[in-house]
């Protein structure tokens, strides 16, 4: 006669949860790896965004070295 009839139950769950952790972390490693190799692509119009910015001072200055920039990025 078993002394604790729970036992089996509660070893069988947390079973059942120890091999879900391992599949959800499976599950994660897989889907890292598949979007490894993707990277964010340069939606911005004419290549930057200066033309919504006065083209004068400090940021004139920053937004034509983006411009300039932004060429060599962008992908088709």
């Amino acid at each position: 006669m078993q002394k604790w009839p729970q036992a089996a139950p509660r070893q069988a769950q947390a079973q059942a949860q120890a091999q879900a952790q391992a599949q959800a972390q499976a599950q994660a490693q897989a889907q890292a790896q598949a979007g490894a190799g993707k990277h964010m692509q340069n939606h911005a119009p004419y290549g930057c965004m200066a033309y919504l910015v006065k083209n004068s001072g400090i940021y004139g200055d920053f937004l034509t070295g983006y411009c300039a920039a932004s060429s060599v990025r962008r992908r088709v």
